[in-house]
């Protein structure tokens, strides 16, 4: 997966990238839908907590 800021960025970006790597064939798919971005959390006390349950 591919991230970028518009969808001419990521086609200049695939495009480079299928010069440097030469595949036989490729397609940019585009997601129809955009979902909420949050960034991820990891090792929080709420981790410590899940996995003190779990195991």
């Amino acid at each position: 997966m591919i991230h970028g800021r518009s969808e001419e960025e990521l086609i200049s970006f695939t495009d480079g990238l299928a010069r440097e790597l030469e595949p036989l064939d490729y397609r940019v798919i585009f997601s129809g839908r955009e979902f909420v971005k949050r960034r991820v959390r990891f090792f929080t006390e709420d981790y410590y907590e899940w996995e003190r349950r779990e195991h």
